[in-house]
């Protein structure tokens, strides 16, 4: 488990290195990433053992509604920008991502955390940037280089460690 966890976290750093300068610019962004990960590590530790008993459906909702709060808040007190009403477009593409990837992709993780040992749905997370990166070089184009090959390795190999186990009486 934990070489795992270390490669898990090698493809978390070669995946930061080409935005060191960006984070030095932002340090604040930069801690704020890193407690929303652990943020979703501790909720996963708290949805295994069973703290709450709704079915995912409801408690998908319910984390949406939530969230969509502090992040109102947030566009109100930091926002930069005239206020405007976005067009019938941008609104049915906000529509969409809070419905079908958020949506669909929290009830399927909520499922998933119930079915799996907690250390399989602990690191699985770190399988989310490898489909990013092949989703962003298929659908958009963008380069998959050295870095970004060597991040999806170790998040494999990370992933193959917690799967696979050894044969035993070997």
């Amino acid at each position: 488990m934990a070489a795992a966890l270390a490669l898990g976290a090698s493809a978390v750093l070669l995946l930061m290195v080409p935005g060191w300068s960006a984070y030095a610019q932002a340090p604040a962004g930069f801690a704020m990433g890193l407690a929303a990960g652990l943020g979703w590590a501790v909720g996963s530790l708290i949805l295994k053992r069973g703290a709450v008993a709704v079915p995912v459906a409801v408690l998908t909702g319910w984390q949406l509604m939530l969230t969509s709060l502090p992040m109102i808040l947030g566009a109100v007190a930091l926002g930069d920008y005239q206020w405007f009403m976005p067009s019938w477009q941008t609104i049915a593409v906000v529509l969409y991502i809070a419905l079908v990837p958020m949506s669909i992709g929290n009830v399927a993780w909520f499922s998933i955390v119930g079915l799996v040992p907690v250390n399989v749905a602990g690191l699985s997370a770190i399988m989310v940037p490898v489909v990013a990166m092949l989703t962003g070089a298929l659908a958009a184009g963008e380069p998959l280089g050295p870095l970004q090959l060597a991040a999806m390795a170790c998040s494999v190999s990370a992933m193959s460690l917690v799967l696979l186990k050894p044969a035993s009486g070997r």
